[in-house]
């Protein structure tokens, strides 16, 4: 049975047509019919990563009103944006290996949230280099997980794995 569009958000009806689709996910309460409930949605509502060619993802593009391309202006035209498969499933395994990642745009990360320079000593992130999430009286560690000039995550880390760099 296919879904129907204005019911099924896209990332849903994506991945029933490409082998891999990645959206970040947040949770919020919603109230419905008189009850909260918890449901996950976006973070960037018209933000999905796609692993596929462009022969792949046009036809689906064409019969798709409500998805289309996401561009960045190079030095004098407009690019496709895409990022690099190596570069997207690092970001992919960081954020999904970390227990309540907190996504951010980039305009969201104030200098007074970005902490000491570090890198990670051991565990599924060895030899991350990266700022520290600052967050006052946070008993957590949290590191900051950049996905170029687009995406930015804050990921909880094992203090035991952090070494401060100068």
């Amino acid at each position: 049975m296919k879904p129907r569009v204005s019911k099924c958000p896209a990332h849903i009806v994506l991945a029933q047509t490409c082998s891999e689709v990645f959206t970040p996910l947040k949770q919020v309460l919603r109230l419905k019919n008189g009850k909260k409930l918890r449901e996950e949605v976006p973070v960037i509502q018209d933000l999905l990563f796609v692993k596929a060619s462009r022969e792949q993802l046009d036809p689906i593009i064409d019969q798709s009103p409500w998805l289309k391309y996401r561009f960045i202006k190079s030095q004098d035209s407009w690019e496709y944006m895409t990022i690099c498969e190596r570069e997207m499933s690092e970001f992919i395994s960081r954020v999904n290996g970390s227990p309540q990642t907190k996504f951010f745009t980039p305009e969201d990360i104030s200098p007074a949230l970005i902490g000491r320079r570090i890198r990670v000593t051991e565990g599924p992130m060895q030899g991350f280099e990266g700022h520290l999430h600052s967050v006052r009286g946070s008993k957590k560690r949290r590191v900051f997980v950049r996905l170029q000039n687009i995406l930015v995550a804050s990921v909880e880390i094992s203090p035991e794995y952090i070494q401060v760099l100068e």
